[in-house]
């Protein structure tokens, strides 16, 4: 049975991300309500699916066992208005940017299945200790490539999706790691 699980959805983290309380802010002045009362609402209606959908797919865990369907990660994440992009200059100059045709170094690697996963993380949470530790990762293999003496910065780059016909706006940088 197909039926959404906002898994995680509900919780004080995803509740603080700034997309969420952009589109909060976003619904309160839409509907005249205050962003506590727009929070309640729509985070109730969250925790409330999540009680139904457990009660729902209750009779069918065992199928899901036996057949061994059952689904523990989630498909969709919530939609992000503020993209992250991985960015790491190379003695001064880009040497890799997320979706940048034009710089490329170790992208066959840094856009894989399970970096662009944990990147996705980074980009949404200013407070991840991990990162420092794929920085440090990502400029010894600058290193390696480039010399000991090479100039590298790492460095998530932040800004808001424009919409269509929009220019892009300018990235600032969170999360820079030089060395």
């Amino acid at each position: 049975m197909a039926l959404p699980a906002p898994v995680g959805g509900a919780s004080k983290s995803t509740r603080e991300t700034p997309s969420v309380r952009d589109m909060i802010t976003a619904a309160s002045e839409v509907t005249g309500l205050s962003e506590d009362r727009v929070d309640a609402l729509a985070f109730g209606t969250v925790e409330s699916w999540i009680r139904l959908r457990k009660d729902a797919l209750k009779p069918l865990r065992p199928y899901y066992k036996w057949a061994g369907t059952s689904q523990s990660w989630r498909m969709m994440a919530i939609i992000n208005r503020r993209s992250g992009r991985l960015r790491v200059d190379i003695n001064d100059a880009v040497a890799y940017r997320t979706a940048d045709t034009g710089a490329r170094w170790r992208a066959e690697v840094l856009e894989s299945a399970r970096v662009r996963g944990v990147l996705v993380r980074y980009a949404w949470r200013l407070d991840r200790k991990d990162y420092k530790q794929l920085a440090e990762w990502i400029i010894d293999e600058a290193h390696a490539d480039f010399g000991p003496d090479a100039a590298v910065r790492v460095c998530m780059e932040r800004a808001a999706i424009p919409g269509p016909g929009e220019p892009e706006p300018e990235a600032r940088c969170t999360w820079e790691i030089s060395r």
